[in-house]
């Protein structure tokens, strides 16, 4: 057995077992003969859905702390709540994240119906994939957004996300997230 260095769980151990001539007595078989990389497989799709739903969890808290400082904060005499394009910025951020919610929950529920009837099987791992896909992508855009925003105000830039900042006018021409050149 050796050890496998992964990279972003740092919290779960892999290791690669290599095994020759095992014979197993039919008695002690988990499932059926033959059928051992099916099963992995199932597990990796069970594991696709739970990566999904901890980013999906992950970027929940931090889009009520950006909604929070949306609210509290004042700018040019007003709550940056009011803004329309730190509004309705949030808004499709929010929406995005409650889509790939509703898409992880759906291939949870799928996977789990899946045990029992295997017509359910290829759909399952189907939405597996999709959730895999959507839910770390829309965490991403919504730490991405909150992040950034925090950190120019904290060396004392104007947000990203503020009217008149030089990133807010190349939004509006299809970049929705500032590069760093725009820092100063």
């Amino acid at each position: 057995m050796s050890r496998l260095m992964n990279m972003g769980r740092s919290g779960i151990s892999t290791a690669a077992m290599y095994v020759n001539d095992v014979i197993v007595d039919a008695g002690n078989l988990v499932g059926e003969e033959n059928e051992g990389f099916k099963r992995a497989m199932d597990g990796f799709n069970r594991a696709r859905v739970l990566v999904s739903a901890a980013c999906i969890g992950a970027a929940e808290a931090v889009l009520e702390t950006g909604l929070e400082h949306l609210k509290n904060r004042d700018a040019f005499g007003h709550k940056l709540k009011d803004f329309q394009s730190l509004s309705f910025e949030a808004a499709d951020l929010a929406t995005r994240l409650e889509m790939a919610r509703l898409l992880t929950l759906e291939a949870a529920w799928t996977a789990d119906g899946a045990e029992s009837d295997e017509s359910h099987r290829d759909r399952a791992i189907t939405l597996a994939a999709m959730a895999k896909l959507t839910g770390p992508q829309a965490a991403h855009d919504v730490m991405k957004s909150v992040v950034t925003s925090s950190h120019a105000e904290a060396r004392g830039l104007p947000a990203p996300l503020s009217p008149g900042h030089p990133a807010r006018v190349r939004r509006q021409r299809g970049n929705l997230f500032p590069d760093s050149s725009t820092r100063g």
